[in-house]
């Protein structure tokens, strides 16, 4: 789901082209000198393809962007044989993922938002997957990053983390995860944090069920200090994407781990 940087809907597909790379722009940090959506015209609204390709992009935000929420009347969009989204890699506060979309015979659908802007939605597809793999160094970057924000305001210095993942047994889409983390306010203090990550249909991490226990006594005060943090962080949400899936669900979500990676695949369409 795109919200267009423009009121009224494309109609041709060189605008179409030019409408989803404004509307990245408020998302991404975008290569400079190299076209990033391309669109092969059949007969507009028809495509025979669209792509986006956002290797070297950069996530801008530190949360989700908000979800558009269209209103009124749906009509109908552009629709490609080929729909192709890839990113090798994406960068997100200081890690890489890589992140590839492929989908055929696409259907998408225009409305307004509340602020009278066009959003262009995925409504259908006949088939689709996805797929996203990350580095245990890249995630570990990630959580890094989310605890020295959380901890930057209250005088404690997050200087090193360190995750072990295992599979939870029966459930494909969750991860169990013992995260040791050093931290620092007067004396340094090792911490270990254990908790859920979970990978949801819009392809954000969602944390869950964090815990906290000291080392010694330094470490026990520490975790005393940030259990009303981590109490707050669960539940939070880390984009892996930067934007929405709109109308289309996910299916067959599995994620694996070994010991050099993450990698997340799921299917889509009908």
């Amino acid at each position: 789901m795109f919200r267009l940087a423009q009121r009224e809907a494309p109609d041709d597909a060189r605008s179409l082209a030019a409408a989803i790379e404004s509307s990245l722009k408020e998302v991404f940090w975008l290569p400079r000198g190299r076209q990033v959506v391309r669109v092969e015209p059949d007969d507009y609204p028809s495509l025979k393809s669209l792509s986006i390709d956002l290797s070297g992009a950069k996530i801008e935000l530190d949360e989700p962007p908000p979800r558009p929420h269209p209103t009124g009347k749906q009509a109908p969009g552009p629709r490609a044989k080929l729909f192709e989204l890839v990113g090798h890699p994406i960068r997100h506060q200081g890690a890489e993922l890589d992140l590839e979309l492929t989908a055929r015979d696409v259907a998408f659908g225009l409305s307004k938002d509340r602020g009278n802007g066009t959003v262009l939605l995925l409504e259908r597809a006949k088939d689709g997957r996805v797929e996203i793999t990350i580095g245990r160094d890249d995630l570990e970057q990630l959580l890094l990053a989310a605890a020295q924000a959380a901890a930057a305001n209250h005088g404690v210095t997050i200087k090193d983390v360190h995750v072990d993942l295992h599979q939870r047994a029966g459930q494909r889409d969750t991860v169990e995860a013992e995260v040791q983390v050093t931290a620092r306010k007067v004396l340094s203090a090792v911490i270990h944090i254990s908790g859920q990550l979970t990978i949801e249909n819009e392809l954000n991490i969602r944390l869950a069920k964090l815990s906290c226990q000291g080392e010694g006594v330094i470490g026990s005060m520490a975790c005393g200090f940030l259990r009303p943090h981590l109490e707050r962080l669960s539940g939070r949400q880390i984009p892996l994407m930067g934007f929405s899936l709109g109308e289309v669900r996910l299916r067959n979500l599995r994620i694996h781990v070994d010991d050099r990676q993450v990698q997340v695949n799921a299917e889509f369409g009908n």
